[in-house]
């Protein structure tokens, strides 16, 4: 299997800001001030005596530049990429001090690859990483001040130091430092680590009220569907009952009619007519308030029929495409038969269009629906609540999903939905 180095952007532009603040200490630090045409003249140096850039202030300056870059993007997935991100980091630092001779700013790089570690591991990953940053940037300390006679030379123009003494004070500047080193990386590290709960404290509960409003909706649902059922109970037992005695009754006066027979033969077909359609329509709005609108069905051969139903209405083309190879749940489902059952029912009454497609598809995450006319359209500030489509928003709102309308006046209608497939962790 192929190896992939996944990496996403920097997640905290404060904390990018703050470790380019970091390497620009770091660079300030290192910056060979005395070879400046306008400092020389101050520090009594002449410039004949050093180069302007030295060599090794541009292996400090490309390894600084390098390790900056590498923070616009941290690794993500793979442990392995993380490890290489981090020992990358700290070859440059490395690479810098041995052949650069960066000494100053031992300890501002290394902060800085303790944050990015901070940031792409848990917790053993976390103290690993800091770990080693310590120590190397502590190696970095000692090694320069464990050469007594070469600082003892350096410091021969001052008031004479005895060889005991200079180690004294060496051994006072390196555990001051080594404390002041650790000081700095705890402190730095606690305000990552703070900044990070409290991310993580937003993500959760922004989880929590995405799950609670889920939980809402659905014992609201719950409760609708009850109220459904019992509605349509009560319009198939009473009305649906009074409808049938009604054409039983007209089927009999048309029997027995003794006077004038042909006109009350037609005023009697037509209620019989009329009585007939009432009880299509009742059975109609009894299957619309079914509590599965898919009927036990897979939504494929659900919104098949649908179409099926629908095609006999349209005084044109009508072409649909239905892609689902993923499983769907329930829930899902049965939001997708609503949106596709409202807004082709929207498109046959109202769009006057010709030409309709619908398109419906998915992939490992999402769901994709897609209905297109070429009808008379329609302002969508003005018609939003009369064609149902806040109905249909709130539906997929309601999935976790959104859904968009690409409409205006005689320019036909586009509506585009997507749903996700599975529960969105935060």
């Amino acid at each position: 299997m192929k190896h992939r180095f996944r990496t996403q952007p920097h997640p905290f532009r404060p904390i990018q800001l703050t470790e380019w603040i970091l390497l620009g200490i770091a660079v300030l630090s290192e910056l060979p001030w005395e070879n400046l045409p306008y400092l020389s003249t101050l520090l009594g140096e002449s410039l004949a005596e050093t180069e302007l850039v030295p060599f090794a202030w541009l292996w400090t300056l490309i390894c600084l530049l390098v390790l900056g870059l590498l923070g616009l993007r941290l690794p993500v997935g793979s442990a392995l990429n993380k490890w290489i991100y981090i020992a990358v980091q700290f070859g440059l630092i490395l690479i810098a001090t041995t052949l650069g001779q960066w000494l100053s700013p031992f300890l501002m790089p290394y902060l800085v690859v303790a944050i990015r570690g901070y940031l792409i591991f848990r917790r053993s990953g976390r103290w690993w990483v800091t770990g080693v940053a310590f120590g190397l940037a502590t190696t970095s300390l000692i090694i320069p001040l464990s050469d007594i006679q070469g600082i003892h030379a350096d410091l021969a123009k001052l008031p004479a130091l005895t060889i005991p003494q200079l180690r004294t004070l060496i051994l006072f500047v390196g555990i001051s430092g080594i404390l002041l080193c650790g000081l700095i990386l705890a402190f730095g590290l606690m305000l990552v680590n703070a900044v990070l709960s409290e991310r993580n404290s937003r993500q959760q509960l922004a989880a929590a009220h995405q799950q609670l409003r889920r939980y809402a909706l659905r014992i609201e649902d719950q409760a609708t569907l009850q109220e459904r059922n019992r509605i349509a109970r009560e319009i198939h037992d009473a009305v649906g009952h009074n409808l049938t005695a009604l054409r039983i009754q007209l089927e009999n006066a048309l029997l027995f009619s003794p006077s004038d027979a042909h006109k009350t033969e037609t005023y009697l077909q037509s209620a019989q007519q009329l009585a007939a359609t009432a009880l299509t329509e009742i059975r109609h709005s009894v299957s619309t308030l079914r509590s599965d609108p898919l009927n036990g069905k897979p939504l494929v051969s659900a919104l098949e029929q649908l179409c099926g139903e629908l095609q006999c209405q349209i005084p044109g083309d009508f072409v649909y495409e239905l892609d689902l190879v993923n499983p769907i749940k329930r829930e899902v489902g049965a939001t997708v038969y609503r949106l596709v059952q409202e807004a082709l029912t929207n498109v046959v009454r109202h769009s006057q269009a010709d030409q309709i497609k619908l398109q419906i598809k998915t992939d490992l995450d999402y769901l994709w629906l897609m209905i297109e006319d070429n009808g008379i359209g329609f302002d969508p500030a003005q018609t939003t609540a009369g064609f149902g489509l806040k109905s249909m928003r709130e539906r997929a709102v309601a999935m976790g999903g959104q859904l968009h309308i690409a409409t205006a006046p005689y320019q036909g209608c586009r509506l585009s939905a997507q749903l996700p497939l599975v529960e969105v962790v935060m």
